[in-house]
């Protein structure tokens, strides 16, 4: 639908260039997906999405005489899946639309493809976190395994919410959570990208808000902040961490309380000793994604059409998956009670 009154301009005058737009904020939830982005592997008639998983369990008999009856290797198989759903966005127009949006100095059908692309993307960011059919699991927010933390701890004194809690402590739980990920995931001494995603509100408050002298002992402390004494110390190991915002998180947690994601979205195969008590992971092919969402194409496919009246139809969609995360040990939940 198009809004585009006639209007009255008072002569002389003048007009800016350029058009006041409703800016949106950008969600950074795709820097939770492997490789930062969607995987486009998905066939436009895929109904379905499928990964396989092996387990082993090793038993060794051990003896200094010979053993007649030696056990055996136990490799069990399993899938796991996920539906893939299409978006689907429609706009029409007409060439009197198209005369009264350009008085207003606007291109309708620029604006009409830009909005549709927004809402598909919208719809993808809502299908990650959410799930486009949360009752079955899916959307990172649902993950079965995640590890889900109702609210921060309470700090020496007592203080559970954002604005109360003592900053040195939060600085040390956050980087005590990233640890924990990594811990989970076997990826200690191996470097690696953590994701922390969360409301503008919160993860501001984080980055903002001083750690004090006695707490962080480096060059520059009693200025440094939350976000920048977790970075120094994760990056002190190796690893880089990318804070990211998503306003929808707001309320999304534990009883009724802020969201943030700490996700660990790809992880390195442990190995490299001569004696590798890891090497069955060597079987291949392996997968060392920890959190996918699939679609069958890079943007949105774009169909233009005529219907009555000299009008003209364009139709995008696309076909995806929800949030996926194919191991559930590298996601924590984070609920942040705010103020």
């Amino acid at each position: 639908m198009l809004l585009a009154p006639s209007k009255v301009n008072l002569l002389p005058s003048r007009t800016l260039p350029g058009v006041v737009l409703q800016y949106q904020q950008l969600s950074g939830f795709a820097r939770l997906l492997a490789g930062g982005n969607l995987r486009v592997i998905l066939d436009k008639f895929d109904k379905a999405a499928y990964v396989n998983y092996m387990d082993i369990n090793t038993k060794v008999a051990i003896s200094q005489n010979v053993v007649n009856q030696l056990p055996s290797v136990d490799i069990k198989l399993k899938q796991a899946q996920t539906a893939t759903y299409m978006a689907q966005i429609q706009a029409a127009w007409s060439d009197w639309d198209v005369g009264s949006a350009s008085i207003w100095n606007v291109s309708l059908i620029e604006a009409q493809r830009l909005g549709m692309r927004q809402g598909i993307y919208q719809q993808i960011r809502n299908g990650a976190l959410y799930g486009n059919n949360p009752l079955n699991g899916e959307g990172l927010l649902n993950t079965v395994g995640a590890t889900v933390v109702g609210s921060l701890p309470a700090d020496p004194f007592g203080n559970t919410t954002l604005t109360t809690s003592d900053n040195g402590w939060v600085w040390q739980y956050l980087t005590n959570a990233i640890v924990n990920v990594k811990v989970r995931t076997n990826q200690m001494g191996r470097p690696s990208r953590i994701t922390i995603c969360g409301p503008q509100r919160v993860l501001s408050y984080w980055e903002y808000n001083v750690v004090t002298l006695t707490q962080y002992q480096r060059p520059g402390a009693g200025v440094s902040t939350i976000k920048e004494a977790v970075n120094n110390i994760v990056e002190l190991n190796g690893d880089t961490v990318e804070w990211v915002y998503d306003d929808t998180l707001i309320g999304k947690g534990a009883n009724g309380y802020d969201a943030v994601l700490i996700a660990l979205p790809e992880i390195e195969k442990p190995g490299g000793y001569e004696i590798d008590t890891n090497e069955f992971a060597k079987v291949q092919p392996g997968i060392a994604d920890t959190i996918v969402q699939l679609c069958d194409v890079t943007a949105p496919v774009e169909k233009y059409a005529p219907i009555a009246q000299d009008s003209t139809s364009l139709i995008m969609q696309m076909l995806l998956t929800s949030g996926w995360v194919i191991r559930p040990e590298c996601l924590t939940i984070q609920s942040v009670q705010y103020p």
